[in-house]
């Protein structure tokens, strides 16, 4: 067992932030009312923001929005960062709510680590469902709660209980199929629908106080409170929400009790890179790809001397024998098994269609690792600031001006809403280094920036040269943005080392790349539009 110290406790709450926020930025996007409940609503009142102590966070929402909730996530969650999982949508989860994680994290509880499904840092989110308006009614459902819930438990309990004869109650009840289980719990929930009361609950979580229930006002509506520097949706009669729920909340709890749950395993987003790049060199990978981030990846690889690494290549469809020496496969004949880490080694344009062609035939674990490979290139982030777009277009090298390209693209569709040569540039340019059906794919996400995008930082170094986010860099050109945030890393001669020709701007690459004479006119003409709009 783990025990979470301070570093670890701030960077775990920190990340849950990430998850409230997330929460809260799809019911504004969607006009679903929802509210930070329990300790989370206490920490706001009382902290302004997380309880010191406490390792989790919790949402709640009234049944039918919880379950708008979950049809807008199939819209707006950013699936780069965050899943989300409950009985419904997960195999194997025996929790009777949802909880929303942060990719590329590990939160283990202890005793949980046989449960099948992905245990990433999380927040608890809540539906509330209707109970009897009745005391000995509101009693009833409680047992009827208790024992479904405990039903469920029952596969964390057959180990985790410190009672032998618990454990073996436990081990009997796990013996009820899951689908038994699952299925009377949404029975109760259909009951629950038809109930009309001022009281509602979590069914599946534990109710401790004397009501066996929450009135339901408390949840129909909520007031802005700040949590952490953000404004979230709080309860709007603070006070007698928590005072009903803690008594007298202002009040510590003695230090005894001021505890965090038993954790297994625990790693925080920005840990990821380093523990795969040891997992790739204990197992081996196998490398899904063979264009420019394929590319890129040897090139790191080959400066970690652990090209050796690398067993084989996949592609969807077979187009070559050997990749820098090494095996390719087709995806239908690639020796997958249970060997090698499958390492996706796509554009983001892409990646989700290469996932869903591996899933087809492979079920083992799968990382898609561009997001990876600049902190196994160039290290850690030094630093992030904004920066004025000025400044960062004017340290370009004149062979490195790519972003021309991006931002005539851009500049036309938004001036014609059609495609014409800048377009056509900029297919032939990225198809100098990646396949054609890549560059259609990052031409339309080109064309999805709207003046208002909010996206992770570009890359730079602190030769403010851009490593990563060109694409971003002129949407807030074309936007008419002064400054553009950028996460800056060290300076080092891998930029040199990673920018191939055909990155470059060069006539010769340009000849490469098939523009015609009167294409790179056209480009230069952008170019020198561009930096006297910059640079004026």
């Amino acid at each position: 067992m783990k025990t979470l110290d301070d570093k670890m406790l701030r960077s775990l709450q920190m990340t849950e932030l990430e998850c409230l926020k997330e929460v809260d930025r799809i019911c504004v996007k969607n006009g679903i009312p929802y509210n930070i409940i329990a300790g989370t609503m206490l920490g706001a009142v009382r902290h302004k923001g997380f309880i010191p102590w406490d390792d989790d966070a919790d949402v709640a929402l009234l049944r039918p929005e919880y379950e708008r909730f979950k049809e807008a996530l199939k819209r707006d969650l950013d699936t780069d960062r965050f899943y989300f999982q409950d009985h419904s949508e997960t195999e194997g989860y025996r929790w009777g709510y949802g909880k929303l994680r942060r990719k590329d994290s590990l939160f283990l509880r202890e005793f949980q680590e046989h449960m099948p499904y992905e245990q990433g840092v999380f927040i608890d989110v809540f539906p509330l469902d209707p109970v009897p308006e009745s005391k000995a009614g509101r009693t009833v459902w409680a047992v009827r709660c208790f024992l479904i819930r405990k039903a469920l438990w029952a596969k964390v309990g057959k180990v985790a209980d410190k009672s032998a004869l618990k454990r073996l109650v436990f081990r009997c009840m796990d013996a009820i199929p899951e689908k038994t289980i699952l299925a009377r719990l949404d029975r109760m929930i259909d009951r629950s629908r038809r109930i009309k009361s001022r009281w509602v609950r979590i069914l599946m979580f534990p109710t401790p106080n004397k009501e066996y229930g929450y009135l339901r006002k408390w949840y129909l509506s909520s007031a802005p409170i700040i949590f952490e520097g953000a404004e979230l949706a709080g309860v709007t009669d603070a006070d007698e929400y928590l005072s009903f729920k803690f008594g007298d909340y202002m009040t510590l709890p003695p230090e005894e009790q001021r505890k965090t749950h038993p954790v297994s395993d625990i790693y925080m987003p920005d840990e990821k890179p380093d523990r795969l790049l040891a997992e790739i060199k204990e197992r081996g990978c196998a490398l899904y790809g063979t264009g420019y981030v394929a590319e890129t990846v040897w090139k790191i690889f080959e400066e970690k001397n652990m090209t050796d690494a690398v067993r084989f290549f996949v592609e969807t469809k077979k187009t070559k024998d050997f990749f820098h020496g090494v095996p390719v496969y087709s995806l239908k004949d690639a020796p997958l098994g249970e060997g090698p880490v499958v390492c996706i080694a796509v554009h983001d344009a892409v990646k989700d269609e290469i996932r869903n062609s591996l899933k087809s035939v492979y079920n083992g674990q799968a990382e898609w690792i561009y997001p990876y490979l600049k902190k196994w290139a160039y290290g850690d982030v030094l630093y992030e600031r904004e920066i004025p777009l000025k400044e960062l277009i004017a340290a370009q090298a004149e062979e490195n001006f790519w972003i021309t390209v991006r931002y005539a693209a851009l500049a036309e569709h938004l001036e014609t809403g059609e495609r014409g040569t800048a377009a056509e540039i900029y297919l032939k340019t990225q198809s100098a280094f990646t396949d054609s059906k890549t560059a259609e794919a990052r031409l339309e996400r080109l064309y999805g920036f709207s003046p208002d995008f909010d996206t992770d930082p570009i890359v730079i170094d602190t030769e403010y040269r851009v490593i990563d986010g060109l694409h971003r860099a002129a949407a807030a050109l074309c936007f008419g943005k002064k400054t553009i945030k950028c996460a800056v890393v060290r300076a080092s001669d891998m930029f040199d080392k990673l920018l191939t020709d055909a990155n470059r701007i060069t006539p010769e690459a340009q000849r490469r790349a098939g523009l015609t004479e009167e294409e790179s006119a056209y480009l230069g003409r952008v170019k020198k539009e561009l930096l006297g709009k910059v640079l004026e």
